[in-house]
């Protein structure tokens, strides 16, 4: 017989009533955010040269971002805002990545994570090809593990079809010179960061590069310790001497990942019709103004103490240039 979850900490049913009844309005406009995504990404790629690096901008970054808003969407609904965290990193990277690819050097740029995901491809197969100095490595990773080096039933053919292919795919002129570079500056057998060969050896370099530095230090980290389980709070509470359980599902926070949602979406939008379909930012822009921007400032606040929560009108803050909303200018670049 299937268990029943324990009320005080899963109440599956009570913060799904609790979201509809506070916040439809914001999980609709965030639907609408995810429709939107989802038919910018045909038209930006129409609108492209459809060259290796428009298939990794748009097909590949744009397009998990879109999930990633899809993901939140769902998760909010039902009131489950922890896992939101995870999304929420993930999009400003995402985020990020697309300010720096469009910075400069764009199709270079956006070419190397294509490579580098080839490479490491590449690296993987190797490493259950016997003889190679890759599965000598990857059988020394293992060492500690039952699980085979060589997964059980593998045609040894196979692997050298799919290794010369591989190796074939990064000779191609997109490829070649991408690849001599990562061939280059690798570490032992291991290649570093997808970005690196563009000067940034990390992340934090690249959020500094496109003036996020402030975005990174305040909110990547804060997003990056859920992720990795070392947000105590998100999970527990204390008072009176006592330790309280906070339920799985909540409604903590949830103002705050409704704004860093919105707000991300908003510049993933921004910056991909930009380079894609400059003619479409004024049509952008009045959607912004006259259909989602009251939406967007009227997302109710949640006070949360004690196991008590408190749901009230508030207003959003959407950071633009001079810290202002430019009247008809709609969604711009956010302040630093």
């Amino acid at each position: 017989m299937a268990s029943e979850p324990h009320k005080g900490l899963l109440d599956r049913d009570l913060y799904a009533v609790l979201v509809k009844e506070n916040f439809s309005e914001t999980t609709d406009l965030l639907e609408e955010l995810v429709n939107y995504g989802s038919n910018l990404i045909p038209r930006c790629f129409e609108s492209s040269e459809k060259k290796l690096h428009d298939t990794v901008i748009i097909l590949n970054f744009l397009k998990q971002a879109v999930a990633l808003l899809d993901s939140i969407d769902i998760l909010t609904s039902k009131g489950s805002t922890v896992p939101c965290f995870l999304c929420l990193r993930s999009l400003f990277e995402i985020s990020t990545y697309l300010e720096w690819i469009f910075q400069k050097d764009t199709e270079k740029r956006g070419s190397l994570y294509f490579v580098w995901d080839l490479r490491r491809k590449l690296r993987w197969t190797l490493s259950i090809k016997p003889e190679t100095r890759e599965y000598e490595a990857h059988e020394r990773h293992m060492s500690d593990s039952n699980v085979p080096v060589m997964p059980p039933g593998v045609d040894a053919k196979l692997i050298d079809a799919q290794i010369a292919l591989l190796n074939a795919k990064l000779l191609v002129p997109e490829c070649a010179s991408i690849n001599q570079e990562f061939e280059r500056i690798k570490n032992g057998l291991t290649d570093k960061d997808w970005y690196t060969p563009a000067g940034v050896s990390n992340f934090r370099e690249m959020a500094k590069a496109v003036k996020r530095q402030g975005e990174y230090k305040v909110l990547y980290s804060s997003f990056s310790a859920i992720t990795h389980g070392l947000a105590l709070d998100q999970q527990i509470s204390f008072s009176e001497g006592r330790v309280n359980f906070e339920p799985i599902r909540n409604l903590i926070k949830l103002d705050e990942i409704f704004r860093h949602t919105l707000n991300l979406a908003l510049r993933i939008y921004r910056s991909t019709l930009t380079h894609y379909r400059p003619g479409e930012l004024e049509n952008f822009n009045r959607k912004y103004m006259t259909e989602w921007r009251e939406r967007f400032l009227s997302v109710k606040s949640v006070e949360y103490k004690d196991g008590t929560y408190r749901i009230k009108p508030g207003k959003l803050s959407l950071l633009f240039d001079n810290g202002e909303d430019r009247a008809g200018q709609g969604p711009g670049r956010p302040s630093q």
